[in-house]
Parts: structure tokens; sequence; C-alpha cells
């Protein structure tokens, strides 16, 4: 998945396989949790905090899904590392995280995680500094962005679209396996 030699292919089969799981089965209560994270919060407010976290724990029970815990669990962590300068967690800001923190959920999968490191191929420490700077990779790109928009419009993934690669990743002179990107 961590490609050196060409940093837009990683990024676009992860979105790519993030967008099927979406499309799968969405997120129940993705609309509610992006609600209750960009409400805003009295800076320096912990009643305001606990509220939130109230509302997203109520919202993760309601919905009952794993999908729906595993937005509202990352909705939890960016709102305690909060906006930068008090400013208000946007909804667009709010649904990127949630899709980075589910590409790197499905990476650091024990089953890989151990397999890599059994193999010496790579160390636990390694191995999450990488996860940690493909996660950044991921923020700053723009497929993110497109994705992102594509959930707060449609929450249940219903119209997510698949991604196409671009020509030049298809190119096997490039050394990549078109079938990385087919259906």
């Amino acid at each position: 998945m961590f490609n050196r030699v060409d940093r837009e292919l990683p990024i676009h089969l992860a979105l790519n396989a993030e967008a099927k799981w979406f499309k799968q089965g969405g997120c129940p209560g993705l609309d509610e949790i992006v609600q209750v994270a960009t409400a805003p919060t009295l800076v320096g407010s912990e009643l305001g905090v606990a509220a939130k976290r109230r509302a997203l724990d109520e919202i993760a029970r309601q919905h009952s899904s794993d999908r729906t815990s595993r937005a509202v669990r990352s909705v939890w962590h960016l709102l305690r590392e909060g906006a930068p300068s008090g400013a208000t967690i946007t909804a667009r800001a709010t649904v990127e995280h949630i899709v980075v923190d589910s590409v790197i959920a499905h990476l650091v999968n024990p089953r890989l995680q151990d397999g890599l490191i059994a193999s010496g191929k790579e160390s636990v420490t390694s191995y999450l500094e990488r996860c940690d700077e493909f996660a950044g990779e991921l923020q700053a790109s723009a497929a993110l962005t497109k994705l992102g928009a594509e959930l707060l419009a449609d929450p249940g993934g219903t119209l997510l679209k698949q991604r196409k690669a671009p020509p030049r990743l298809l190119d096997p002179r490039n050394g990549v396996d078109i079938a990385l990107t087919a259906d």
C-alpha cells in the first residue's frame, strides 16, 4: 500500500476501497454525527465537550452499527484534538477525518501488521510511522476532498462513484497492475 515511487497510486487505491466500503452500507447517522461535531462549543467549556460526547454516544447507540461506532470514535478524537485556534470544526473536515481514520483502521490490521513483522519486512514502529505518513498524504489529497463531498451529499453512500485511476497509473510501463484498479 505504501508505494514510495508513485505516491498517487496508494491514495487512489485506498480511497477507492473506502468508497466501496461506504457504498456497501454507508455510515448510518453520519449526518447527525457531522451536526454534533460542527455545533459551536464555548471555548474551554468542558460542559460543551461533554454534551457532544453524550450526543455522539447516543447516535452510536441508536444506530448500533460498526460503521457508526467507528465514525463516532473518529469524531471524538477530532473533538479532543480540537480545531486550530478555537475555530469551529467544519462538516468537510469532519467527514474527511472519518474517511482517513477508516483507511488507517483498515491498514492497521493485526493480520497484515503481524505478517509484515513476522516476515522481517517491517517493525511495528516503522509500520505505524508509515501509516501516519500516509494519513497525512491522504489528508492533503484532492481525491479525499471529493469523496468527503460525496459522503456529505449522500451519507448512505448509495450514490458514491467508482474512482477511475488516472491513465498514467494504468500504464503497464509504470509497473502498475491494471487489475488493482478494475471493478
